[in-house]
């Protein structure tokens, strides 16, 4: 829910385990301007995979467990 108002895009989860995750960071402004380098911050923190289509972004992956 927070990176869908901070970055104004409509990202799901696919897996309800990915939910269950917490990630706290302080993020670069340059990081803050664009939702791919954020998601990718994810991807190498969680093990997570995203796609993109437009706006709306899945995010799936075994997560943090």
């Amino acid at each position: 829910q927070k990176l869908n108002g901070f970055y104004k895009s409509n990202v799901r989860i696919a897996e309800e385990r990915i939910a269950d995750c917490k990630v706290t960071t302080t993020i670069d402004r340059n990081i803050q301007k664009n939702i791919d380098a954020a998601l990718n911050v994810l991807h190498a923190t969680l093990y997570i995979d995203f796609k993109k289509s437009g706006q709306d972004i899945e995010i799936s992956g075994k997560g943090c467990k």
